[in-house]
């Protein structure tokens, strides 16, 4: 955002309006919380098969994913493959006895960096289970 704050500010020399409107954009940017650049995905899974990308459309690679819904019955797994995810897809699969589909909704983005980003692999999985 630095060349458009540039950008804006030699436009706006001798305008002290448009310079302080502005101002108050980039105050009101500054302060959004952070879920902006999230996006929600609805999707089924068929259980016991292989995993299955999900497009996102973030154009960067997401660091983190929030299951706001699992239905299925108790016991369910869906797991989130964070180690295949890639700029345009994110990859989960889904496991368990009893259930054909399980039906979920997750938010993917990447919330501000508390640090160093992690590298992962393939290996890395996180797995909720439906019920619980």
């Amino acid at each position: 955002m630095p060349d458009l704050k540039r950008l804006f500010l030699e436009e706006a020399r001798g305008m002290p309006e448009v310079a302080e409107n502005f101002r108050r954009i980039e105050r009101f940017v500054e302060e959004l919380p952070a879920l902006v650049g999230f996006k929600a995905l609805q999707f089924s899974l068929v259980v016991g098969r292989e995993p299955v990308k999900l497009k996102h459309g973030l154009g960067f690679v997401p660091q983190d994913a929030w299951v706001t819904r699992l239905i299925a019955p108790s016991g369910t797994k869906l797991h989130v493959h964070f180690g295949l995810f890639d700029r345009d897809t994110i990859t989960v699969s889904a496991s368990g006895t009893g259930a054909d589909v399980l039906k979920g909704r997750l938010l993917v983005g990447s919330l501000p960096a508390a640090g160093e980003a992690q590298v992962l692999d393939a290996t890395d999985i996180q797995t909720f289970t439906a019920g619980s």
